[in-house]
């Protein structure tokens, strides 16, 4: 009886276990994130070592690609960050890393800034309406505006939902 009791207790401690075990991040994911973090932290060492050996693991990783193109792209080179939103057009259209990467690409044009400076400039100054007629502009261009613009961005888009509302 002391024996069968001590095998249903290990098997349930086993079976309490086995989610955790699978949870592990692989090494790639591991990767990724440290990326991320030398992003983050404007570490471009980090960043470079870990694409490098992400590079190695999977070359064709729609997220590989993306991180190599928002390090070319920090960088200043236009052409080789052109070609790695090409090659990612190609392995994954349809991917998220894709639709952000070309977004960041058409923010990064005189055009594109342009546009979103001059939306923010109209949302900081209260010009609400000619705000959210810049930002359909801006959006008819495919170009969507990045969460990055601050506390006062946010808080006109705040305004702008309670005015649609009321």
């Amino acid at each position: 009886m002391r024996k069968f009791t001590l095998n249903i207790f290990t098997l349930s401690l086993g079976l309490a276990v086995m989610p955790m075990v699978e949870a592990a991040p692989t090494a790639q994911q591991q990767l990724l994130e440290q990326v991320r973090l030398g992003e983050a932290t404007h570490r471009e060492d980090l960043v470079q070592q870990s694409l490098y050996r992400l590079e190695l693991i999977d070359p064709n990783n729609p997220d590989v690609v993306a991180a190599r193109f928002r390090s070319l792209l920090r960088q200043g080179d236009i052409d080789g960050a052109q070609k790695q939103l090409d090659r990612l057009s190609q392995l994954a259209p349809s991917s998220n890393a894709y639709k952000s990467s070309r977004t960041t690409m058409l923010l990064s044009t005189p055009d594109g800034r342009q546009a979103l400076q001059q939306a923010r400039l109209q949302a900081t100054t209260g010009h609400a309406e000619e705000a959210v007629a810049n930002c359909s502009t801006v959006r008819r261009r495919k170009v969507t505006l990045l969460s990055s613009t601050g506390v006062r961005w946010r808080k006109f888009r705040l305004a702008v939902a309670k005015r649609l509302i009321s």
